[in-house]
């Protein structure tokens, strides 16, 4: 099979793989036009991303509260003999191996699948 109806007999399908309107599928409006500003002006470029991850870490700040909560929910459930399942792939796949190196640190048994 070559590349062409490789790339047809996936786009037949490709509707069953579309997260819908998840905001953490969305592109970033900040990011629109990022490729072209990193080949115009790499500093602008940098700026722009260093700007996001510090809006990014005052979402997680804010949401400090609620963070504690879930971790104290997600103690619990091992305290009990349970396990926590992570699930992901893409970007979700690499948070969810970065949590359970993080829990593992806490000796925490929780099993990730990344795909």
């Amino acid at each position: 099979m070559n590349y062409r109806t490789a790339a047809e007999q996936f786009l037949e399908i490709a509707p069953q793989f579309r997260l819908g309107e998840l905001d953490t599928e969305k592109p970033h409006p900040g990011t629109r036009d990022l490729s072209r500003l990193v080949e115009q002006d790499l500093p602008r470029a940098i700026h722009v991303l260093k700007e996001i991850d510090l809006d990014a870490l005052e979402v997680i700040r804010k949401c400090s509260t609620q963070i504690g909560a879930m971790k104290a929910s997600a103690e619990e459930v091992l305290e009990r003999g349970n396990r926590i399942f992570l699930v992901g792939c893409g970007a979700t796949g690499r948070l969810s191996l970065v949590l359970e190196v993080l829990w593992r640190k806490e000796d925490y048994a929780i099993i990730t699948f990344s795909l």
